[in-house]
């Protein structure tokens, strides 16, 4: 019986050993992917055009929108509502 314990605390110690070394495998592999990963991504922005800081999407539309602040949605009068007053 004594012996049979040692054979299952052995089988642990190696199954403990195995892991621990895959482990260190991933963490390896880990690292190289996130290099090789960061150096495709400066290659990528660097072909690509600089970006503006404000994209067309934030310039306003004539499209009117709704107030909701106050809980009640009312019109809101669209730009091309105020150049018309101007």
């Amino acid at each position: 019986m004594l012996w049979e314990a040692y054979a299952g605390l052995m089988k642990l110690r190696l199954q403990a050993e195995k892991i621990r070394l895959q482990e260190t495998a991933r963490i390896d592999q880990t690292w190289q992917k996130r290099e090789a990963r960061a150096a495709y991504m400066r290659e990528y922005r660097a072909s690509r055009p600089v970006k503006s800081q404000f994209d067309d999407s934030r310039k306003a539309t004539d499209a009117p929108s709704t107030n909701t602040f106050d809980g009640n949605p009312t019109a809101v009068e669209s730009t091309s509502d105020v150049k018309e007053l101007a």
